[in-house]
């Protein structure tokens, strides 16, 4: 690449002040509780974990009254729906290991971890459309895995569902954790 090229080939590479709300027209950035900014922000962390990037510094991460500020309503403070999408995504950070994962639904990204003993796998849908897929995770049972949701119907909470027989269906711009413990 041309860092190569100019003998920078071993620099750091940092995405600085990135930040969904304003790369989709057809969303007002001032609603920023909006699912599609959700997913997008998941999607985005989950793509590149595995590109040749060291660092991402979503703008504007601060408590704060701002309209960039993604993370916390600018009139109450209290978290968006991209609050928890970064949650989501401390889940595979805390578990410590990258365990091999795979999606080949356009607009539907997807990453795992483990800890040895607890995994994970997180799922982000950009689309304006529902989903349907197998989930094929070697060695985990889906009759002992919890499963949270970001959605029109949950702001990160528990949805006591179980993936039936490997299924699993995401609704337009929403976010999935399925934790096995």
């Amino acid at each position: 690449g041309i860092l190569n090229k100019y003998g920078y080939g071993h620099a750091e590479r940092h995405l600085n002040e990135w930040n969904t709300c304003c790369t989709i027209p057809s969303v007002n950035w001032r609603e920023k509780d909006h699912l599609v900014f959700a997913a997008n922000n998941l999607a985005m962390m989950l793509k590149m974990q595995n590109e040749k990037v060291d660092a991402l510094y979503y703008y504007d991460a601060g408590v704060i009254r701002f309209p960039f500020a993604g993370l916390f309503h600018c009139e109450t403070l209290l978290p968006t729906n991209s609050y928890f999408a970064f949650h989501m995504f401390n889940t595979l950070y805390r578990l410590g290991t990258q365990v091999a994962c795979s999606c080949d639904v356009p607009g539907v990204y997807a990453l795992a971890a483990t800890n040895g003993k607890r995994s994970a796998l997180v799922l982000a849908n950009t689309g304006d459309k529902v989903v349907t897929f197998d989930l094929e995770c070697l060695g985990v049972d889906f009759t002992d895995a919890d499963t949270l949701r970001i959605s029109k119907a949950y702001r990160y909470t528990l949805t006591g569902e179980r993936a039936q027989n490997g299924k699993m269906k995401l609704s337009p711009y929403s976010c999935a954790e399925i934790r096995f413990y």
